[in-house]
């Protein structure tokens, strides 16, 4: 046989021995295959099949894992069918629903059991639980580095620090933190003009979880007369049983700060210590669906006539089948666990942009989509040399 047909006979080999695997594999993937997110399950090396239908697909009881686009179509095709679903987790099965917008909420919603808010993702902290102790099996493998995921752009003025990515996910699901869904004033209420992100006149800065750098807190200037109190939307009623805050102390040290609740009550009044730290307060439920908060009481210790807020945080009543029911890998609500028996739901908000912004953030994505998938039973493995990395084919050329 000549070199070309012996090439050509070999590839033919390879394909049916690629598809044979495939075949043969627990997952199934029902998902776009051209789309950026099909294109990184490939790129991973993921051993799947494809599917259409979801729920039909979690009705065969030949998948471990079932990875869909969490688009309003599926989601409404699950949630017309929760005993199947119900069923495929208790068997020990996974549905990784990937990608949940608002039109699907309701929908997803009622595939999970619990009533979460949903909000856009912005240029905010995301880390991994502060102690090992706290994490989830399925994030095993993915590390602080792969979740710090940068915009490869800096803030502005003398001392510019690197901006956190504001595209590395797309939408955040409500956990135990209700701040960042809350409607803060902008601006204009402060008589700040055109603030940045990753400067300390953004009012939402109180909200991104940032706490290593004063430009990312939200600094108020005393003697230009800017207001020290200000009013809070909640998205919806809540009972409110916490607060926690993280004063910034290059300028005057917060010492006071109130929460009013609009219900008639005394304010909550809480006294802080004059530390950066974040300090944590617990009170009786206090239900509202406005609030005012403000700082009551500081320690002139600088020559600059300011005070700053560099993170604060709203903690809501919630019940124990909540925290049951709901299991955040990180640590806000994009990577989030519903156990179901053996098995269950799991949420992945990972952006997948056409072209990245930040060419860094590509391995960082595929490192914990392959972590994620092989913590829920997926064979990840180099199978074509458009789902391989250069170092795994560089790996295959040598054996």
């Amino acid at each position: 046989m000549s070199r070309p047909r012996l090439a050509l006979a070999m590839v033919v080999l390879w394909a049916g021995a690629v598809c044979a695997a495939r075949a043969a594999c627990g997952t199934a993937v029902i998902m776009d295959a051209d789309s950026p997110r099909g294109e990184l399950l490939d790129a991973v090396g993921l051993r799947y099949v494809r599917a259409g239908d979801p729920a039909e697909a979690i009705s065969a009881g030949e998948r471990g894992l079932i990875i869909v686009d969490a688009n309003p179509q599926n989601l409404k095709r699950l949630a017309g069918n929760l005993e199947r679903v119900k069923a495929f987790g208790e068997g020990g099965g996974w549905l990784m629903l990937w990608g949940l917008t608002p039109e699907g909420l309701a929908d997803f919603n009622r595939i999970v059991g619990v009533g979460h808010l949903i909000r856009p993702f912005e240029m905010e902290e995301v880390d991994l639980p502060r102690l090992a102790a706290e994490r989830d099996p399925l994030i095993e493998g993915v590390s602080p580095v792969d979740v710090f995921m940068e915009s490869g752009k800096w803030s502005g003025g003398n001392e510019e620090v690197p901006l956190r990515a504001d595209d590395a996910w797309t939408y955040v699901v409500d956990c135990d933190d209700l701040a960042p869904f809350c409607a803060f004033p902008g601006p204009e209420y402060w008589n700040k003009e055109n603030p940045q992100i990753g400067a300390d006149h953004y009012p939402r800065n109180m909200v991104n979880g940032l706490t290593y750098h004063w430009r990312f807190g939200f600094t108020l200037i005393l003697h230009r007369g800017e207001p020290t109190a200000w009013p809070v939307e909640l998205p919806r009623e809540e009972e409110i049983v916490g607060f926690s805050v993280a004063p910034c102390t290059i300028y005057h040290k917060i010492t006071g700060m109130s929460l009013d609740f609009g219900d008639g009550k005394e304010p909550v009044e809480l006294a802080l210590k004059p530390t950066g730290e974040r300090q944590d307060f617990v009170f009786p439920p206090r239900k509202c669906r406005k609030m005012t908060m403000g700082i009551s009481d500081w320690q002139e210790t600088a020559k600059t006539d300011v005070v700053a807020i560099r993170n604060l945080w709203i903690v809501p009543k919630r019940s124990a089948e909540f925290y049951a029911r709901v299991r955040p890998l990180l640590n806000i609500g994009v990577l989030v666990k519903y156990p179901v028996g053996k098995g269950g739901v799991v949420l992945n908000q990972l952006n997948v942009p056409q072209k990245e912004r930040n060419e860094r953030n590509v391995k960082k994505k595929r490192a914990i989509v392959s972590a994620l998938l092989q913590n829920l039973g997926a064979t990840v493995e180099p199978l074509h040399p458009r789902a391989a990395t250069p170092a795994a084919r560089s790996e295959e050329a040598q054996s």
